[in-house]
């Protein structure tokens, strides 16, 4: 089955290459954002390249690009394109999170929530929910996009223990404001 983790998408401000070609030719020249971007091509391709998604993403995240790290985590804790394997996404999402990717810290918070691959924490998921609430913002400040994931957490009251429709309708419409079309 598959997991209740977000996927991480990749700003439009920070997207590098626009096609596979071009993505694939500055991934070659060791660019770790089109690395992630060529990942995310892939994962849209017709048909689905789940395999060059993974190793994409897994190049993104040796060369330091902490979003393509918790891209790949998803991968990895799903079994999409490569081996299921809850201990390697349990690594990827804690080193996305340590490096600042808000999306490793809420997923990795998920799997401490869950019990997935780790014994159930509900203070470990709390911390690392805060974490990833302190990150969104942050980003939310510069791209929109994440704005939204602040609304969503204050929504299913997964900051605060209850859900709080205020938060969540201010931070989705500091998103739209911004210009994010969810």
């Amino acid at each position: 089955c598959r997991s209740r983790a977000l996927a991480p998408r990749t700003p439009a401000a920070a997207v590098p290459c626009a096609d596979r070609a071009a993505c694939k030719a500055a991934c070659d020249r060791s660019d770790a954002k089109a690395c992630s971007q060529l990942g995310t091509l892939a994962l849209h391709a017709d048909p689905v390249d789940l395999a060059g998604a993974a190793a994409a993403f897994g190049k993104s995240c040796d060369r330091g690009y902490t979003p393509g790290c918790a891209s790949l985590a998803l991968q990895v804790q799903d079994g999409r394109g490569v081996a299921w394997d809850t201990a390697r996404a349990i690594q990827l999402y804690q080193r996305a999170c340590d490096g600042g990717a808000g999306i490793g810290c809420f997923n990795l918070a998920l799997m401490y929530q869950d019990g997935e691959g780790v014994a159930r924490d509900a203070r470990k998921s709390g911390a690392l929910l805060a974490h990833a609430l302190a990150l969104f913002t942050v980003q939310c400040n510069t791209e929109p996009l994440w704005c939204t994931n602040i609304g969503f957490l204050y929504e299913t009251g997964m900051i605060g223990g209850t859900p709080d429709y205020a938060k969540a309708a201010a931070a989705d419409h500091k998103g739209c404001a911004r210009g994010d079309s969810d």
